[in-house]
């Protein structure tokens, strides 16, 4: 299937790093204040002494439920799907663990848009459906694209561009490891249009292909979700598109 080239942005606050919605000391787990235990385990001198002060809380300090995350510590679900993601932010026992990972669910034609980890690789397993990825490395690099089915899974280097898109009209679930507890997460999209608007316009071919004015609607228009839905895949599925443009009918290459 025909990729759309589309423009989006992951949520700029994800749980990856990024403030959480609520308070830690409002996020109780086991009777514990999770923002005097986040500042005991920095400083702890040992691995025994963080194990001690989780276990304080009780066994259930180790386990974090994908199903049931506590309120506050994620992104909200789009149309396009959701993701729970179990970090140093949002799961104590991950401090000083060089571990996160997340729960993907991509609804159909929902995307996981060009994003990157500044700190992480990221290994993803698909348990669900159809995935689609594409990943870029550094100039130069192969565009790298693979189709993955269910219980076949794929590596994002560390600092790569990558996206994850469900091509088909059912569900898609996949997981995803990182080998830091706080990856990170960095927004082509949205990063990019930061830059000086004169600036933009030129690495993008200059006024008589996209002007300030567009570049305004393009930033307007990103939606504030962590997955959104792609347009032809969603007419193809039978679903109401959004309307949004494309980058080739923003660009005039359409």
């Amino acid at each position: 299937m025909h990729l759309q080239i589309i423009l989006s942005l992951l949520l700029s606050a994800t749980a990856f790093g990024a403030p959480l919605s609520q308070p830690l000391e409002k996020r109780q787990s086991s009777g514990v204040n999770t923002t005097d235990l986040a500042s005991q385990l920095l400083l702890a001198q040992t691995d025994v002494e963080r194990i001690a002060l989780l276990a304080a809380g009780g066994n259930q300090s180790f386990v974090f439920d994908f199903a049931n995350p506590l309120p506050g510590t994620q992104p909200p679900p789009s149309a396009g799907g959701s993701v729970v993601a179990a970090s140093g932010a949002t799961f104590p026992a991950l401090i000083d663990r060089q571990s996160a990972a997340a729960v993907f669910t991509l609804n159909a034609c929902g995307l996981v848009p060009p994003h990157t980890h500044p700190r992480s690789n990221e290994f993803i397993i698909v348990t669900e459906g159809t995935v689609f990825t594409q990943f870029i490395t550094e100039s130069g690099s192969l565009l790298i694209t693979n189709n993955l089915t269910t219980y076949t899974g794929t590596i994002f280097p560390q600092g790569s561009i990558h996206l994850e898109f469900n091509p088909t009209c059912e569900k898609a679930v996949f997981t995803a490891g990182f080998n830091d507890n706080d990856p990170g997460v960095s927004s082509i999209a949205a990063n990019f249009l930061l830059f000086d608007p004169e600036l933009l316009s030129a690495n993008l071919g200059g006024d008589q292909v996209v002007s300030g004015a567009d570049l305004d609607n393009i930033r307007a228009g990103i939606p504030p979700d962590t997955v959104i839905a792609v347009a032809d895949c969603l007419k193809a599925c039978g679903i109401q598109p959004n309307g949004k443009r494309s980058l080739k009918e923003v660009f005039g290459l359409a």
